[in-house]
């Protein structure tokens, strides 16, 4: 049978004045009943205008390279879509105008957004290649809030927003590693610009959280507790690691989990143990008896599992498994990490898994990771609802709205790899 990931929206066509300095912006907000939204607000850089009563909007605007609009009704999610000049203006050649889908607000639904792995050390500092340097140790606070100002748009928006901390926090360099090919640490400001940015929650559950070993686990959890930021999946012993993070959003509880998939080579191994620290080891069994834990306590369950081969198009036959059975034992929600690259969605007995998020803010430049995501999913008394993609670039290693090649680029990986699973995706302008 077939299935669709809807799908939200927004499409837009630009019509060029030739020479005019001026371009006009015209499309439609609609419900998911199909019912025109009136009076609902559509904002772009300090000008604002109001949907009619079929849902039309236009708006003249200056000729830009990119248009973000942001789009608001009482009631309702709002939404933000960016788009650069060119890919818009060839629309406007088809004179094809796209309608754009706002989520109703109701009792107990709630909007959770999504991103990729996270991290703010090594080139962010010292960049290779000449680069410019994008956190000064004198500005770090500026800098590090810089590097995410673009997405801060997109992640403020949820009710409940999240990503992968694949790192440890330390103020100073600290010194005893594990013996592993790269170990990563970024300093605590990363913590605030997350915050600052709209993340309520991180995971810690992924193979960079014992790279200094105790003490760098010890001192990140410090920083961590210090911070604004609630977080799972690690902890200085396996009790503690696989606990949940308890929240209620909109009058519905859930537990969140978060897992890494290997126990690691090197000695001490990463993962927590009866008297050791670490991440939260994300055993099929942990999996099930963790989930199974935060259904008998009456939480809603989202597990966040860190495995699956790096650079893969598609995730392991352990990742699928264990993610599969988070869900036949309760879990309502699994979102994965690690491969670095963006990997399909799936709609598995009528809940999401996206099996790889990618990188959201990381210094890596092979040609692959800049492509990236964030994801929306919206949940009706802990039941998935919707969802919608947003198309993400990392831009010099900062998280930006992907247009045009980039934003084409990552929906057709995204969409090819969902349907070899047979989940379909609908692109309707800026996202998906």
């Amino acid at each position: 049978m077939k299935k669709s990931l809807f799908t939200a929206a927004g499409c837009f066509v630009l019509i060029s004045q030739f020479a005019s300095a001026e371009v006009l912006i015209k499309g439609r907000l609609l419900t998911e009943n199909q019912q025109p939204i009136v009076q609902a607000e559509v904002r772009f850089s300090g000008l604002s205008t109001k949907t009619d009563k079929q849902g039309y909007y236009q708006v003249k605007v200056d000729d830009a390279d990119t248009y973000q609009l942001n789009f608001s009704k009482q009631g309702f999610y709002p939404s933000v879509q960016t788009f650069s000049h060119f890919e818009l203006s060839n629309q406007a050649s088809k004179l094809t105008i796209a309608d754009i889908t706002l989520v109703e607000k109701t009792k107990g639904r709630v909007m959770l957004a999504f991103g990729g792995d996270a991290m703010m050390g090594r080139r962010y500092y010292k960049p290779y290649f000449g680069d410019e340097v994008l956190i000064d140790d004198d500005s770090r606070t500026v800098d590090s809030r810089a590097i995410v100002e673009n997405v801060k748009p997109y992640m403020s928006l949820a009710d409940m927003a999240a990503v992968n901390l694949e790192t440890q926090i330390f103020a100073n360099k600290p010194g005893d590693a594990a013996p592993k090919s790269v170990a990563f640490y970024s300093k605590p400001e990363i913590l605030d610009a997350l915050t600052w940015a709209g993340i309520d929650y991180v995971t810690l559950g992924n193979n960079h959280t014992y790279d200094y070993k105790k003490s760098g686990l010890e001192t990140s959890l410090k920083h961590m507790r210090a911070s604004k930021l609630a977080f799972s999946g690690a902890g200085v012993n396996e009790e503690q690691a696989l606990k949940a993070y308890p929240t209620n959003i909109n009058g519905v509880d859930y537990g969140m989990l978060g897992y890494v998939g290997w126990e690691g080579r090197a000695t001490p191994n990463q993962v927590a143990e009866q008297d050791k620290g670490g991440a939260a080891f994300g055993s099929l069994n942990n999996i099930i008896a963790s989930v199974s834990a935060q259904v008998d306590a009456g939480r809603v369950p989202v597990v966040q599992y860190h495995g699956s081969q790096e650079y893969s198009n598609n995730p392991t036959g352990v990742t699928e498994k264990r993610l599969k059975a988070a869900i036949d034992h309760g879990a309502a929600l699994a979102i994965a990490h690690h491969p670095h690259v963006t990997q399909g969605i799936e709609l598995y007995k009528g809940k999401l898994i996206a099996y790889s998020m990618g990188n959201c803010i990381f210094d890596q430049y092979i040609p692959s990771t800049p492509y990236s995501f964030l994801l929306y999913v919206w949940m009706d008394q802990g039941k998935f609802h919707r969802a919608e993609i947003v198309p993400i670039y990392l831009k010099g290693y900062k998280p930006t709205p992907a247009t045009g090649i980039n934003r084409y680029t990552t929906m057709k990986r995204i969409s090819t790899l969902s349907a070899q699973r047979n989940t379909h995706i609908g692109q309707s302008g800026g996202t998906a």
